[in-house]
Parts: C-alpha cells; structure tokens; sequence
C-alpha cells in the first residue's frame, strides 16, 4: 500500500512548511488515508476470482521462444526486467491472445504457493510475435512487500491487465481524497469533543463514521482498480 499524495502536498493543503520534525507524522496522516482509500475501492470478496493463466518459470534469460507453457525473463534480477518471453501456449495446452497486449497494458506474475508474493511489469512497447511465441518489452514497476523466488520449472500465475482511459482521473480523485483525508488526520488530535472547524463555522460534526463521505466520493474507482 502506497499513499496517492506526497507529504509536500499535504502540507500545502495544512498551510504549513515540511520540516524534519513534522515529515514522519505527515506521511502517517497520509498512508492512514491511504489505507482506508484502498479498503472502499478494493474487490469485494465476492466479486469473483481476477481472470488468470498458468505458466512454467524458466530461468534461461535468452531472447527465444521458453517452450509451451513456459515464460522467462531476460534478467536473472527482476527488477532490470526488460522483456519477458512467453509461449503462445500456457501451462494448461490454452492458446493465448497475446498479440493483442500493447503500450501501458500491466502484467502481474505472482506465486500461487507463495500468497502475496509478485512482480508487475508495465509495456513499454506493443507486443512483439515472433511465431509461436512473443516478446513483451517491460519495465519491472513494482513488486510485493516479499519479493517471489521463481524457481525453475515452477508454476506462475500471470494476471493481464488494461489500465481504462480513466486512470490519469482516477488517480487524481484517490489522490485529492488522500489529501482531504490526510488533513483530517493531521487534525484529528486538534478537533475538541471529535468536532473540526469549531474556530471557523462552529460546530460542524462530522457522520459517526467519518469516512463515509469520502467513500462515495469514491465510487467511480470502485472496482475499476487495477490491482485490489
């Protein structure tokens, strides 16, 4: 879970200069937002399972076709990823589209014996066919808290994604939520009997559970979020 603003921003929402002293609370403020963003705009659980494929892990870094049902990486270390090599065919015998993979299109490459351990890539270019297999060009843009250890021959899970045309928006709106929430957080120990702005427009109390409003303002992301 990462935080949509940056402590700079915050700040200037707060009309008050970043300094050693305040940095570490500023960002508190934001990652506690943040993570009740990430809780309204995530899957439900009963939203169904996120479509998903199985390969074979190949540790062979050359630019060739990996073999049916096989993937690779160009690079032992997955962070200087900058191709992955897939056969058209996944581990299951099912003939994939990727041809159809292109520029900003995310691919997620989890292990299913290991819960919460992955690697995303974003495109960088359209997908290359070289016949039987394809070459996808990718940066490594981020990876769990635990890094996957992918041995050879072991079984992947790869998730393919389309970001909508929506996401430059999309994130602006979590992120000016980030903000607004932030604030609330920073001035939380400040709000007498749990009441904000009693200096500027008296007593203005907020709904019992505070984040309420926020979450509607919220509903356009709900479930259009890449990554729950």
């Amino acid at each position: 879970m990462a935080a949509y603003a940056t402590v700079d921003e915050l700040a200037g929402a707060l009309r008050i200069a970043v300094t050693p002293a305040n940095t570490a609370g500023l960002q508190s403020c934001l990652d506690a937002a943040a993570l009740e963003i990430d809780d309204a705009v995530d899957r439900r659980l009963d939203a169904g399972a996120v479509p998903a494929v199985a390969y074979l892990f190949s540790t062979a870094t050359t630019a060739a076709d990996p073999g049916p049902g096989y993937l690779r990486m160009d690079k032992t270390q997955a962070s200087a990823v900058k191709h992955l090599y897939v056969d058209q065919v996944d581990a299951d015998g099912v003939t994939l589209p990727w041809v159809d993979v292109t520029t900003n299109d995310v691919i997620v490459v989890s292990d299913p014996a290991a819960s919460g351990q992955w690697q995303r890539f974003d495109l960088t270019a359209p997908t290359v066919d070289k016949t039987g297999w394809y070459d996808l060009p990718v940066n490594r843009t981020d990876v769990s808290a635990v890094a996957p250890t992918f041995l050879n021959g072991a079984r992947v899970t790869v998730i393919g994604l389309r970001p909508t045309v929506l996401g430059t928006q999309q994130l602006a709106l979590a992120k000016r939520v980030n903000i607004l929430r932030g604030v609330e957080w920073w001035k939380a120990n400040d709000a007498a009997w749990g009441i904000l702005g009693f200096a500027d427009t008296g007593a203005l109390r907020l709904p019992r559970a505070t984040f309420v409003r926020h979450a509607a303002t919220l509903l356009p992301l709900k479930q259009q979020w890449g990554l729950a």
